[in-house]
This record gives C-alpha cells, structure tokens and sequence, in this order.
C-alpha cells in the first residue's frame, strides 16, 4: 500500500506543470473515485501539503470532488426515483447532510448495489468540477469544514457553481446508465436488513443468507 500511494503521488506531481483544467480533473476524480478509500487519502494528504506551500487551488478541488458523490447522487434519485429503492432513499437522508460537512462515506450503501455506474458518474462529474475549480482559480485555506468553510474561499461564488456543474453532471449521467429498481431488488433490500426474527419463546434467531 505505501509503494502504490508513493507511486500515485509521484503521478500526481508530474501534472502539476501541465493543463490546470487537466490536472484539477485528475485530483477531483481520485477525490471521489473510492469514497473516502486509499485514493481519496492519496489524493488529500498531496494537497494538504500543497496548501502547507500555499498552493491552495488543489485544496478546494478536493472538497469539490469528496461532496459531489451524495449531491450528484440526489439529484439523480430527484430525476429517476424509480432507480432506486426504499433503503437508498433512506440511506440518502443522512448522505445529504454529510456531503454538507464534506464526508462522502455516507453513499456507500447506495453504491454498493451499482458500484461501476455509480463510481463512473461521480468520478465524471467530479472531474469537470475538479477542472474548472482550478481553472478559475478556486482555493482553500482550510483541509475541511465542507459549506461552511466556502466563504473562507478564494472566489467561492465560481466554486459554488462548479460544485452545482459537477453536481448536475453525476445526476445525468447515473440517471441514464442505472436501471429501474425491480421487486427483486426490493425483496433483497428487505432480506439484508433484516438480521433476524424473534421466536416464540423470545429468543432471537439470526438469519444467514
């Protein structure tokens, strides 16, 4: 694991001298490629020492990239609600608010059912967002706080709308490659939260699948 994030920084450095736009959808897609995995921490702790130099465009790529995830995701759930079931739904209350506070784990139950298309959409619109924030030279002062750290920002309007771009883009695009949740889907929803069932006698019987 260490010779591959040494591997991936290494990678990453080398696009510091080319395209902005190239170079911020990079970053904005390892931001969000593994929600919070190896990438992800790759990706964060080479802009965290970005900003420590006071380069501080790839800071707020990264917090575009970790908060699209569950925005990109509502949104597509808004647009085609019949691609979803109840469970993610539910589980998208909570990713909300989180995406908010820049955690992205929060949609990992709903990527779970999907995972290639729903990585591909947010990796997509994570990178057009990444892109553009460097571009427009967006950047961040702070490693975290999600919306609440924005007015901090160096030009937080463009980073809002590049947020709202990249946002859009993951909703389209996941709306169009997901498939209609069928009874199946639901049923095994059911079946994988329910851990098991009381017996006559009180005791509780676990169930394995």
């Amino acid at each position: 694991m260490h010779g591959f994030r040494v591997t991936l920084t290494a990678a990453i450095s080398g696009l510091q001298n080319g395209s902005k736009f190239v170079f911020g959808a990079v970053l904005g897609g390892m931001a969000c490629f593994d929600f919070g995995g190896p990438v992800n921490k790759t990706m964060s702790t080479f802009v965290n020492g970005l900003m420590v130099d006071g380069v501080l465009e790839p800071e707020a790529v990264k917090f575009v990239g970790s908060m699209i995830p569950p925005f990109g995701i509502a949104i597509s759930c808004l647009l085609t609600r019949n691609k979803y079931t109840k469970a993610e739904k539910e589980a998208l209350k909570a990713a909300v608010p989180m995406g908010f506070c820049m955690i992205t784990e929060g949609v990992i139950p709903i990527a779970a059912r999907d995972l290639v298309r729903v990585v591909f959409s947010c990796v997509c619109g994570s990178a057009v967002a990444g892109g553009l924030s460097m571009m427009w030279g967006c950047g961040s002062p702070v490693p975290h706080g999600g919306m609440l750290s924005v007015p901090l920002f160096t030009n937080p309007a463009k980073f809002c709308l590049a947020l709202a771009i990249g946002s859009v883009i993951t909703g389209v695009i996941l709306s169009l490659l997901k498939k209609p949740v069928t009874e199946e889907d639901e049923s095994f929803e059911d079946l994988g939260t329910e851990t098991g069932a009381a017996s006559d006698d009180g005791e509780i019987k676990i169930e394995t699948f």
